[in-house]
């Protein structure tokens, strides 16, 4: 794909004025930042972008990753609203589904089986992340670029911005597994 590229409308038919540039898309995804081993975001996500983007196709291939972390990737990737919806989706689900299970066995579950039950919710909340999360992660680069042009005349300055905006955040997944961790060590008759 030619670096001077450029695309006038997002995926779904929304404009996008100035049109959205490859390094643009790359910036967000993070070249700039990452010399090393992270650098696979870029060859990763700006392909499925490009093919999105180009095809007019709303959806840009499944992303695994997502599906296997769930709010932990969107954490990582630093789609914060995402995330919070995700994990609030995981919790309705577990707690949907246990209560259609248990309502019908009428019997006391073992905590082995409600463990069971949370894991099999997390299967649909998951599987349509997994689905969505590079288109939904290519807006967040669209809005990203967007603010960063209505912010800055400079090109520099926009470019900046962005970066700021895409790659990852080590601290922010730290933070978060820190906690899960701290979550996961309070036993279940103490809550």
């Amino acid at each position: 794909m030619n670096s001077d590229t450029t695309w006038p409308a997002a995926p779904g038919g929304e404009s996008i004025s100035p049109p959205l540039s490859m390094q643009d898309l790359r910036s967000f995804a993070g070249e700039p930042a990452y010399a090393g081993p992270l650098r696979g975001a870029v060859d990763y996500y700006v392909p499925r972008w490009v093919e999105a983007l180009s095809n007019g196709d709303s959806l840009a291939d499944f992303n695994w990753a997502a599906a296997l972390f769930g709010s932990n990737w969107c954490f990582w990737r630093k789609l914060y609203g995402l995330a919070f919806t995700i994990l609030i989706a995981e919790l309705v689900t577990s707690l949907l589904l246990a209560l259609i299970l248990l309502q019908g066995l009428e019997i006391e579950p073992e905590p082995g089986a409600l463990n069971l039950i949370g894991w099999a919710a997390l299967i649909p909340v998951r599987g349509m992340l997994g689905r969505h999360a590079n288109t939904l992660y290519l807006s967040k680069a669209i809005q990203a670029v967007a603010d960063a042009r209505l912010q800055h005349a400079d090109a520099n300055q926009q470019q900046q911005l962005v970066v700021a905006r895409g790659g990852t955040s080590w601290l922010v997944l730290g933070i978060v597994l820190a906690a899960q961790l701290a979550l996961m060590s309070v036993p279940l008759a103490s809550v």
